[in-house]
């Protein structure tokens, strides 16, 4: 007989608030919403509304037309949003929204849990995306790399790499990072970012029931392929 499982919590995770998987998860998340800044929670609060009435959460660019969005599912559905970063992501913008590479960029992300029925039921996806104007890609890219790391993901343990998986119309620029999730243990997880003249985004996967202990067992080639759907789904 299959045991219930427990009731989602206050994060939208399906695990107590004091369990190891949820002190390791909220890590990455947690230290990215400190790190918000005035420009982008004017944006939330002015769409706010829009938000709850669409049930997504989507921005578009003051200057081109193209926006990101935060959908309520990712990757054809296996990921589902548990929470909505809401405009508090920073993804190292000044208060202008300004960084190297890009300015007058204005941010978004969310953080999904593995939908039923998959097996994990703590395997985490993190989206964090800026859009506005690139005016350097490949600075773009190296400071949203740089800057989740910096949050939480980890140090790098596998230098980033272009990839481009099959049937995509760009490249994306793919590492291994290594940090401690829960207890001694040191885990490898895969990154990947994208930018274009208008966008910028970068996604990790974090797998708390098959939390790869070596840099060999994260296949990079495979979530970058993965990742290529989450762009397009997300509107990169």
């Amino acid at each position: 007989m299959t045991a219930p499982q427990p009731e989602p919590n206050s994060t939208g995770r399906s695990w107590p608030d004091d369990s190891p998987y949820a002190a390791a998860a909220d890590g990455p998340s947690a230290a990215r919403r400190r790190r918000g800044n005035a420009v982008r929670v004017a944006t939330f609060v002015t769409g706010v509304g829009i938000a709850a009435l669409l049930a997504v959460h989507v921005v578009e660019s003051h200057d081109s037309g193209h926006r990101l969005s935060v959908p309520r599912t990712l990757d054809h559905g296996r990921y589902t949003l548990a929470q909505d970063a809401g405009g508090q992501e920073s993804g190292g913008l000044d208060r202008n929204g300004d960084a190297p590479g890009m300015h007058d960029m204005t941010g978004v992300g969310g953080s999904y849990k593995a939908a039923p029925p998959r097996t994990s039921a703590h395997d985490l996806l993190d989206f964090d995306g800026d859009y506005g104007t690139v005016t350097d890609r490949s600075r773009a890219i190296s400071g949203m790399l740089t800057w989740m790391g910096d949050s939480g993901e980890g140090d790098v343990a596998v230098p980033p790499r272009s990839i481009t998986p099959a049937g995509a119309s760009a490249p994306l620029t793919c590492e291994i990072t290594s940090t401690i999730a829960v207890g001694d243990q040191r885990t490898y997880r895969p990154l990947c970012a994208w930018a274009d003249s208008h966008t910028v985004g970068a996604v990790a996967e974090t797998d708390y029931d098959h939390l790869a202990t070596s840099a060999h067992a994260v296949d990079l080639a495979a979530f970058a392929a993965r990742v290529n759907t989450i762009r397009d789904e997300v509107g990169g």
